[in-house]
């Protein structure tokens, strides 16, 4: 072999080597996207009755018929999560089963903080993974609510939520309530923000915002100045 044929060896090696590189590579994508599709087949496999019903429980369109029922759709989400464990859409599932569980009578008020805090780690864990989500920040807010914990955990919450959902249609009503329920110990973000959009509101909309404040004890009224806040008479 002549020096100029030694020296092609390694020319013609490296050709190879790439080919050889590039090929593990695409078996290893290859078997990753197919692991990865066939975790997410399993688990919505696992939960997909689970979740339509969930939705209708926390849509209010239906009730759960009773705790056997709820915890049927539990274990389902419980599965779902533990197959993909970096999902949060199935973390806030998971919190939304629990808040289900803290608004129904079946618990003792023990029973139904247990719920409340259940859900506040769910929806936590959720927004570590995807922290930009304003539907989540509301129902961490209305967890802490459900938990009896108005003051800063809420109120931040319930900030984030309105940072990054000024105009989302579902998350608007929820602050509102959140802000009413919460009146006494509201931040003036929170009372500001409650005043503001009563004042801009069309009348219809103030009807449906008084309607909402009426639950919780309270009136809202345009002045001449600024919307003012005040407690419905005793009689009502």
């Amino acid at each position: 072999m002549t020096a100029t044929d030694a020296g092609r060896v390694p020319a013609a090696g490296m050709p190879r080597a790439a080919a050889w590189v590039s090929l593990a590579l695409t078996l290893c994508v290859t078997a990753w996207v197919f692991w990865e599709s066939q975790r997410l087949i399993r688990a919505d496999f696992a939960s997909v009755a689970a979740l339509e019903q969930v939705a209708k429980w926390v849509a209010r369109t239906e009730s759960p018929p009773s705790v056997q029922a709820w915890e049927s759709a539990r274990a389902a989400i419980e599965r779902a999560v533990e197959i993909v464990p970096d999902d949060p859409a199935m973390h806030e599932v998971r919190g939304d089963v629990y808040v289900v569980a803290g608004s129904q009578r079946w618990f003792d008020a023990q029973q139904r903080q247990t719920c409340f805090r259940e859900a506040i780690g769910s929806y936590r864990k959720s927004l570590q993974l995807r922290p930009t989500e304003p539907q989540t920040w509301a129902s961490l807010a209305a967890a802490y609510y459900g938990a009896r914990e108005y003051g800063a955990p809420l109120q931040e919450a319930w900030a984030r939520a309105l940072a990054l959902g000024p105009h989302e249609g579902q998350v608007q009503p929820m602050l509102m309530d959140l802000a009413l329920a919460t009146w006494s110990d509201a931040t003036p973000e929170m009372r500001n923000w409650v005043e503001d959009t009563f004042e801009n509101a069309p009348e219809s909309s103030r009807i449906e915002i008084n309607k909402m404040a009426a639950t919780r004890g309270l009136r809202l009224s345009v002045a001449a100045s600024a919307p003012s806040t005040d407690p419905l008479p005793k009689d009502r």
